[in-house]
């Protein structure tokens, strides 16, 4: 019985895509786009569906995480006005 109780403190390895994007505080269209991408590595161990090692959640907490939208805006905004 004591056994059981170590095994519910060790930290997880690997989690499912929902349980990682809110680890990640992203939705979980983010984190497919993520995935698609690249950026983001799935594991999957046999039929069961795809995991996220722990592994790679703290390289993208570490790291961040890219988005395109801020890059978007100062586009916008950079663009000199045609009505000059």
């Amino acid at each position: 019985m004591h056994e059981h109780n170590q095994d519910k403190a060790a930290p997880r390895q690997a989690y499912t895509i929902r349980e990682a994007c809110r680890l990640l505080h992203i939705s979980e269209s983010h984190g497919h786009q993520l995935i698609k991408q690249g950026y983001i590595e799935v594991v999957r161990l046999g039929e069961a569906s795809p995991r996220i090692t722990q592994r790679t959640i703290d390289r993208v907490l570490t790291e961040g995480i890219p988005s395109d939208k801020p890059n978007k805006r100062r586009a916008k905004r950079a663009q000199p006005s045609s009505a000059a």
